[in-house]
């Protein structure tokens, strides 16, 4: 496997943030609308959402290859041969989201740290 993207270009940092943002967003609805916990609570309740994001990009990027937020911003998640993520990579990445600062931070070909270590990479798809 090449350590070089795909042909497609590359998300921005700005394109990844945004796509994060609206993924927090609907997984702070679940979290309030479905299981009625409020975002300003304390103790085990405050991570309720930071779990149903980790979930929303186990779920979706393992299937369809995109968030919501993903979707919304007109990127995608690609392996780096161009094709859909494997369970190995999806579960590796996600790890890595829910650290935070790999998502952060780019290597020197322009993917996130958490696409690095994962294999994959976020791609423009629009």
């Amino acid at each position: 496997m090449s350590e070089q993207p795909s042909e497609q270009p590359l998300a921005s940092l700005l394109q990844r943030a945004l796509a994060a943002v609206v993924d927090w967003i609907i997984a702070q609805l679940i979290v309030v609308g479905v299981f009625n916990i409020s975002v300003t609570q304390g103790g085990r309740e405050a991570f309720a959402p930071l779990g149903v994001f980790l979930l929303m990009h186990l779920l979706l990027i393992g299937t369809i290859g995109a968030t919501i937020g993903h979707r919304v911003v007109g990127i995608a998640v690609r392996s780096l041969d161009g094709g859909a993520v494997g369970p190995k990579q999806v579960l590796l990445r996600t790890v890595m989201v829910a650290l935070f600062f790999p998502a952060l931070f780019t290597a020197a070909d322009g993917r996130g740290l958490h696409d690095k270590a994962a294999g994959t990479a976020t791609i423009r798809t629009r």
